[in-house]
């Protein structure tokens, strides 16, 4: 059974043994047997990549930890997790106002319907001895005064038409995380700006009919939890209303070809699950781990204690944490794949694009992959290039040994890539360059969908380990500039024209 976890802001997960990874099914060898993943021996030292949900994605309860005069530096910041409820009437704000899911080529969406059964945070079991005291669980309404969002629980919607391996629910989990109103600044420098993370998960009710208490356990025990049906996508309509403001204008993911609409205080967001890889990276001494992670694990994490000095520590990463891409820069050539997963995900980005000159409030650009980390800041613009780049990573090879090949999505609204750009982006034509980490450039397949309001890039086929993509529109109405000039050949004088005239054989350019 799945552990039910509460986090502790800016805290390092640090521990010494790891239950099996899900999906695995790698063959046995020093580090992985019947699929799962042993711990650090005495004097190695383990970086995992997504051997879990990224991040928090999944927490199914609201909670809020209030300001206290005692003196804990173990104790977390000020700051509540609200799990944003089903809308049940129209003036209900901040909650899922829909979920819907269709087959992959269909035209219409079919929209799900609440589930008989539902969570229900009275019967939620925490232990006390094993998570912080101060984490006060439960639900309140949306209070627009204050900026706090509307705190419920995961929400389950039913689509008979659809169903997954295990049965026809799924559960829809929007997490807001914020400080609270008055304790922003210890919450995050970026006065106001909050996480917004959204999942779908394929769920059972075999629990609850059963007599069990289902708030930890959504299938029967032992199988995956995320069993997708295949050839199906999903969508999700979120009622934002006054937190528009605070969630950014950029977010990642892990969907396939997504579509995003962000406009009346609503967020619309579709796509199919995506499969990635898990990973992890072994480093079989001190001396090792000094000379790969100690200095990243020091700028990302300064007032924590240096792991390289333990005898032996495990560091959990994902991919939805800004560290994790740095640590597989540091040990790329030692990373292995041991697993897959399999997604509906989406998160706001870690800034709030303040630089932007280009910024949308009215707009939700959204960049997703199914390589194993993907960087979690918006993608870069090069004005002098005029392209957008992004980073993501991967194994080279996945864990059958055969080769890992990736996919990219990047969806902008018109607006944005018109302001960019500096041109119409209607009639645009696209490029793409991929380049891996020595510089050799990659072959993929790509594509440019293109709506009233939204331009979306899609692009497939191409190679790991640790590739930056470089996106870039051009203009196909613009006129190409044409010169003249006169070429002659005894008497004969002939014009010339075009972007690079030149004399026809025999002409000598008259000056």
């Amino acid at each position: 059974m799945k552990s039910f976890k509460a986090p502790k802001l800016f805290a390092i997960l640090l521990v010494f043994s790891i239950a099996g990874a899900s999906g695995a099914t790698a063959e046995d060898s020093k580090n992985v047997l019947n699929g799962k993943l042993l711990p650090p021996k005495k004097g190695q030292f383990q970086i995992t990549f997504n051997q879990s949900a990224d991040g928090f994605f999944g927490e199914r309860y609201s909670y809020r930890v209030r300001p206290s005069e005692d003196v804990d530096p173990t104790r977390s910041l000020p700051h509540y997790q609200a799990i944003l409820p089903a809308c049940l009437k129209p003036s209900d704000q901040t909650c899922i106002e829909s979920v819907e899911s269709r087959k992959v080529g269909e035209g219409t969406w079919t929209k799900g319907t609440l589930s008989t059964y539902q969570l229900d945070v009275k019967k939620l079991q925490i232990s006390q001895s094993r998570f912080p005291r101060e984490f006060e669980y439960g639900t309140w309404p949306a209070d627009k005064l204050s900026q706090m969002a509307a705190g419920g629980v995961a929400s389950s919607w039913d689509f008979p038409a659809n169903p997954h391996r295990d049965g026809v629910s799924y559960l829809a989990i929007v997490q807001f995380k914020s400080s609270l109103i008055n304790e922003r600044i210890a919450f995050n420098p970026e006065l106001g700006f909050s996480e917004l993370n959204g999942m779908i998960q394929p769920w059972s009710w075999k629990c609850a009919e059963m007599g069990f208490n289902c708030d930890s356990l959504g299938v029967e025990l032992g199988a995956s939890i995320f069993s997708f049906p295949q050839d199906s996508e999903f969508r999700m309509t979120i009622r934002t209303d006054f937190l528009s403001s605070r969630i950014g204008t950029w977010a990642v993911g892990r969907l396939e070809k997504p579509t995003v609409d962000f406009k009346a205080e609503k967020l619309t967001i579709s796509g199919r699950p995506v499969v990635y890889p898990m990973g992890f990276s072994m480093l079989e001494s001190q001396e090792e781990c000094l000379t790969k992670i100690s200095s990243v694990m020091s700028k990302f994490f300064p007032r924590a204690p240096e792991i390289c000095t333990l005898g032996s520590s495990m560091f959990f990463t994902n991919s939805n944490d800004e560290v994790a891409l740095a640590l597989f820069d540091a040990t790329e050539e030692s990373v292995i794949q041991n697993g897959e997963l399999e997604r509906w995900t989406f998160s706001n980005a870690k800034n709030s694009n303040k630089l932007d000159s280009c910024a949308d409030p009215k707009s939700f650009s959204f960049a997703t992959s199914n390589a194993m980390l993907y960087s979690v800041n918006p993608p870069v613009w090069d004005k002098q290039t005029s392209t957008l780049s992004y980073r993501i990573a991967s194994t080279h090879l996945d864990r059958n040994g055969n080769v890992n090949k990736g996919s990219y999505s990047l969806a902008i609204s018109k607006k944005k890539a018109d302001c960019l750009w500096n041109f119409d982006t209607t009639r645009a034509s696209a490029t793409i360059s991929i380049t891996n980490s020595e510089g050799t450039r990659n072959i993929a397949v790509s594509s440019l969908r293109t709506s009233k309001d939204w331009i979306y890039f899609d692009a497939s086929g191409f190679t790991f380990s640790a590739p930056e993509i470089k996106i870039k529109l051009i203009n196909k109405a613009a006129k190409v500039a044409t010169k003249s000039i006169t070429c002659k050949k005894g008497n004969k004088s002939k014009k010339v024209s075009g972007s690079n005239p030149k004399c026809p054989a025999g002409f000598k350019l008259k000056k």
